[in-house]
Protein backbone atom coordinates (compact mmCIF):
# COMPACT_ATOMS: atom_id res chain seq x y z
CA UNK A 1 0.00 0.00 0.00
CA UNK A 2 1.38 3.42 -0.87
CA UNK A 3 2.17 6.15 1.67
CA UNK A 4 -0.80 8.08 0.25
CA UNK A 5 -3.21 5.52 0.21
CA UNK A 6 -1.94 4.73 3.94
CA UNK A 7 -2.04 8.80 4.92
CA UNK A 8 -5.49 8.97 2.99
CA UNK A 9 -6.93 5.92 5.04
CA UNK A 10 -5.98 6.96 8.13
CA UNK A 11 -7.36 10.10 7.73
CA UNK A 12 -11.03 8.76 6.40
CA UNK A 13 -10.96 6.45 9.33
CA UNK A 14 -9.53 9.21 12.02
CA UNK A 15 -12.72 11.17 10.73
CA UNK A 16 -14.71 8.43 11.00
CA UNK A 17 -14.25 8.24 14.57
CA UNK A 18 -14.56 11.67 15.07
CA UNK A 19 -17.99 11.09 13.86
CA UNK A 20 -18.83 8.43 16.37
CA UNK A 21 -17.69 9.96 19.53
CA UNK A 22 -19.79 13.42 17.92
CA UNK A 23 -22.86 11.17 17.79
CA UNK A 24 -22.37 9.70 21.15
CA UNK A 25 -21.54 12.45 22.82
CA UNK A 26 -24.49 14.02 21.52
CA UNK A 27 -26.61 11.40 23.09
CA UNK A 28 -25.22 11.27 26.29
CA UNK A 29 -24.84 15.49 26.61
CA UNK A 30 -28.69 15.99 25.28
CA UNK A 31 -29.47 14.19 28.35
CA UNK A 32 -27.04 15.71 30.75
CA UNK A 33 -26.54 19.11 29.56
CA UNK A 34 -27.70 21.72 27.42
CA UNK A 35 -26.90 22.13 23.54
CA UNK A 36 -24.98 24.85 22.87
CA UNK A 37 -22.19 23.09 25.61
CA UNK A 38 -22.43 19.92 23.62
CA UNK A 39 -22.05 21.75 20.59
CA UNK A 40 -18.53 23.61 21.28
CA UNK A 41 -17.36 20.24 23.08
CA UNK A 42 -18.13 18.70 19.96
CA UNK A 43 -15.83 21.23 17.75
CA UNK A 44 -13.43 21.16 20.04
CA UNK A 45 -12.92 17.47 19.37
CA UNK A 46 -13.54 17.75 15.77
CA UNK A 47 -10.62 20.12 15.34
CA UNK A 48 -8.38 18.92 17.53
CA UNK A 49 -8.71 15.24 15.74
CA UNK A 50 -7.87 17.12 12.79
CA UNK A 51 -4.68 19.17 14.01
CA UNK A 52 -3.82 16.08 15.79
CA UNK A 53 -3.76 13.96 12.25
CA UNK A 54 -2.16 17.67 10.50
CA UNK A 55 0.69 17.56 13.19
CA UNK A 56 1.58 13.30 12.28
CA UNK A 57 0.94 13.75 8.63
CA UNK A 58 3.80 16.85 9.10
CA UNK A 59 6.17 15.31 11.24
CA UNK A 60 6.56 11.59 9.16
CA UNK A 61 6.35 13.41 6.40
CA UNK A 62 8.56 16.51 6.12
CA UNK A 63 8.79 19.20 2.90
CA UNK A 64 12.34 17.71 0.94
CA UNK A 65 14.97 20.11 1.19
CA UNK A 66 15.58 22.23 -1.99
CA UNK A 67 19.28 23.12 -2.50
CA UNK A 68 19.53 27.05 -2.98
CA UNK A 69 23.10 27.90 -2.06
CA UNK A 70 26.09 26.04 -0.63
CA UNK A 71 25.99 24.67 3.14
CA UNK A 72 25.95 21.82 4.44
CA UNK A 73 22.68 20.50 3.43
CA UNK A 74 23.75 20.93 -0.40
CA UNK A 75 26.84 19.70 0.34
CA UNK A 76 25.19 16.43 1.48
CA UNK A 77 23.19 16.14 -0.83
CA UNK A 78 25.24 16.65 -3.59
CA UNK A 79 27.97 14.01 -1.99
CA UNK A 80 24.84 11.89 -2.57
CA UNK A 81 23.88 12.33 -6.51
CA UNK A 82 27.65 11.69 -7.01
CA UNK A 83 27.51 8.78 -4.74
CA UNK A 84 24.28 7.29 -6.06
CA UNK A 85 26.23 8.35 -9.52
CA UNK A 86 29.34 6.15 -8.85
CA UNK A 87 27.51 3.13 -7.63
CA UNK A 88 25.15 3.16 -10.91
CA UNK A 89 28.07 3.35 -13.10
CA UNK A 90 29.98 0.55 -11.28
CA UNK A 91 27.12 -1.77 -11.86
CA UNK A 92 27.46 -0.66 -15.14
CA UNK A 93 24.23 1.51 -15.62
CA UNK A 94 25.57 4.65 -17.53
CA UNK A 95 22.90 6.55 -18.10
CA UNK A 96 21.60 6.62 -14.83
CA UNK A 97 24.64 7.42 -13.42
CA UNK A 98 25.35 10.61 -16.25
CA UNK A 99 21.85 11.36 -14.64
CA UNK A 100 22.87 11.36 -11.02
CA UNK A 101 25.99 13.40 -11.83
CA UNK A 102 23.92 15.91 -13.49
CA UNK A 103 21.57 16.25 -10.32
CA UNK A 104 25.03 17.14 -8.76
CA UNK A 105 26.36 19.43 -11.04
CA UNK A 106 22.95 21.65 -10.80
CA UNK A 107 23.26 22.04 -7.44
CA UNK A 108 27.05 23.17 -7.24
CA UNK A 109 28.02 23.83 -11.33
CA UNK A 110 31.43 23.85 -10.12
CA UNK A 111 31.61 20.08 -8.58
CA UNK A 112 34.92 18.65 -10.06
CA UNK A 113 34.13 15.31 -9.03
CA UNK A 114 31.25 15.19 -10.28
CA UNK A 115 32.15 16.44 -13.83
CA UNK A 116 35.24 14.01 -13.72
CA UNK A 117 32.80 11.28 -12.64
CA UNK A 118 30.06 11.82 -16.07
CA UNK A 119 32.99 12.89 -18.16
CA UNK A 120 33.96 8.72 -17.45
CA UNK A 121 30.71 7.63 -17.55
CA UNK A 122 30.22 9.11 -21.13
CA UNK A 123 33.67 8.04 -22.31
CA UNK A 124 31.80 4.72 -21.61
CA UNK A 125 29.18 5.21 -23.93
CA UNK A 126 31.87 6.24 -26.37
CA UNK A 127 30.48 9.85 -26.17
CA UNK A 128 34.39 10.94 -26.12
CA UNK A 129 32.94 14.96 -27.69
CA UNK A 130 30.90 15.43 -24.10
CA UNK A 131 33.08 13.25 -22.09
CA UNK A 132 36.10 15.74 -22.90
CA UNK A 133 34.14 18.70 -22.81
CA UNK A 134 33.13 17.37 -19.38
CA UNK A 135 36.70 16.47 -18.57
CA UNK A 136 37.21 20.13 -19.00
CA UNK A 137 35.04 21.57 -16.90
CA UNK A 138 36.42 19.48 -14.18
CA UNK A 139 39.59 20.76 -14.55
CA UNK A 140 38.13 24.00 -14.12
CA UNK A 141 36.07 23.14 -11.15
CA UNK A 142 39.78 22.20 -9.45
Amino acid sequence: MSEFVAILMGTLLGALLAFMINLLSNWVWERLFNRPLNKIAGSILIISIIISVLLIVYTQYPAPAIAKGLDDGTENIKASWNNKGVALYNQGNYTGAIYCYDRAIEIDPGYALAWGNKGDALKALYRNAEAEEAFDRAGDGI
